[in-house]
């Protein structure tokens, strides 16, 4: 995972993307990862993390499957 992530930090150096391991639930590895940016626009903000959440969840399906828990704060 720690490749895929500093690949689509490096494309996008305006995100901070950071990565949280969390244990195992039922035998699963879970990682909470962290997609931050800041801005005036929020709309534009918001469309930029979700294109990298969209990016990141494609490139991590090539190597295993995902399951990803979207939340805003």
């Amino acid at each position: 995972m720690a490749p895929v992530l500093r690949e689509l930090a490096d494309e996008r150096p305006m995100l901070y993307i950071k990565s949280h391991p969390k244990g195992l639930e039922e035998g699963v590895s879970l990682v909470e990862v962290v997609v931050h940016s800041e801005g005036q626009d929020l709309e534009e903000v918001r469309k930029e993390v979700e294109s990298a959440i969209d990016v990141l969840e494609e490139r991590l399906r090539a190597f295993q499957p995902v399951e990803l828990r979207r939340s805003w704060v």
